[in-house]
């Protein structure tokens, strides 16, 4: 690897994930269900929890003949709730996210290598999923209240900051 070579990949996606035909779902935590817990889903109606919009960015760059940094940005659009088929439910989207990520490694001799990596590095608070759901824990300091029960959207909280350090070693 020739030393103080930069190198950047950039990479986008775009699903177009959307129910094709009508149908009756049952979702009876979704704000606009029916007394039978009912939503009608049509055509259109974009599939929970598939990001229209995603991408990724990585750079690289050799210090040295045994020395390279890297980082990785990485985004997220926002996308529907599991139970919100039809995109209508109060709770809105599960909101889109970007994490940064830091790695570098050290060849310290032939097969010996020396490692470590930071994901999220800015501790970003996101979530990566949702659904629809019931919540219990209503009452007095958030204590179980069967009679109190509220429909809510419940998310899935994203990985925070992460540091790993190590050595690798390959006898090849």
């Amino acid at each position: 690897t020739k030393w103080g070579a930069l190198g950047m990949s950039v990479r986008y996606g775009y699903i177009d994930a959307t129910f094709q035909s009508a149908f009756a779902e049952n979702s009876p935590s979704n704000s606009t269900a029916d007394e039978n817990g009912t939503i009608q889903v049509n055509p259109g109606n974009r599939i929970p929890a598939i990001p229209q919009h995603s991408a990724k960015l990585r750079l690289d760059y050799d210090v040295s003949s045994r020395w390279s940094l890297g980082a990785n940005v990485v985004y997220s659009g926002s996308t529907y709730a599991r139970g919100d088929e039809n995109n209508r439910d109060i709770g809105g989207k599960v909101p889109g996210y970007t994490v940064v990520n830091l790695d570098t490694r050290y060849n310290v001799a032939k097969g010996l290598e020396l490692f470590a990596r930071v994901n999220n590095l800015f501790d970003k608070r996101y979530s990566n999923f949702g659904i629809l759901g019931e919540n219990f824990f209503n009452g007095p300091h958030h204590t179980f209240d069967p009679d109190n029960a509220a429909m809510e959207q419940f998310r899935g909280v994203g990985a925070p900051r992460g540091a790993w350090a190590g050595v690798r070693y390959a006898w090849l």
